[in-house]
């Protein structure tokens, strides 16, 4: 009988836990938006979900001179981060600025996305690895985004192996900017 109880309390406090919001997180409230991608939604939705799941820091002080210092390194940090976002998904000549809003943790993030980096040539060496090239996940005239990189050199470094070489081989990206 006194399993039963405790047993009835695990119950009891799972079921009644799963009646509370998901929301009760320790983290201060904050709402911050993107604007300015409305041609790039999935690079928008990127940067949303990046910015939905982050969690400010409790910038609470005394002086109303130092709560705002606290705000605007965190303005500045979600301001790299959203220019990191932006690289690793092909556009590394964007332009972020930020729109402060009304209550405390929340503002918009106003991105010029510029133009994406387009994969003009793909280079191997030697040459006779041209072959292992076909099912990469990178291809040329596509956006430079970092993890699709990262995924084909990966793939690269696995299909070299099979060859069996007894030599130390290694597989690396160079990225030529071509301005032109």
């Amino acid at each position: 009988m006194k399993y039963y109880k405790y047993l009835f309390c695990v119950i009891a406090s799972l079921t009644l836990s799963s009646c509370f919001n998901d929301d009760l997180s320790l983290s201060p409230p904050h709402h911050y938006q993107v604007s300015g991608l409305d041609d790039h939604q999935d690079v928008k939705n990127y940067l949303d979900d990046y910015l939905k799941n982050y969690t400010p820091k409790d910038i609470t002080a005394e002086d109303e001179g130092e709560v705002r210092r606290r705000e605007e390194y965190q303005e500045r940090y979600l301001k790299a981060q959203l220019v990191k976002a932006l690289q690793a998904k092909g556009y590394y000549d964007a332009k972020i600025s930020y729109q402060d809003g009304d209550a405390q943790n929340t503002g918009t993030y106003i991105v010029d996305a510029g133009a994406p980096y387009i994969i003009a040539e793909i280079k191997t060496v030697p040459e006779k690895y041209r072959d292992f090239l076909a099912d990469l996940a990178v291809k040329t005239e596509q956006v430079i985004e970092a993890d699709k990189v990262l995924k084909a050199q990966a793939q690269l470094y696995q299909n070299v192996q099979k060859d069996k070489c007894y030599f130390q081989s290694d597989i690396a990206h160079e990225v030529i900017l071509d301005h032109d």
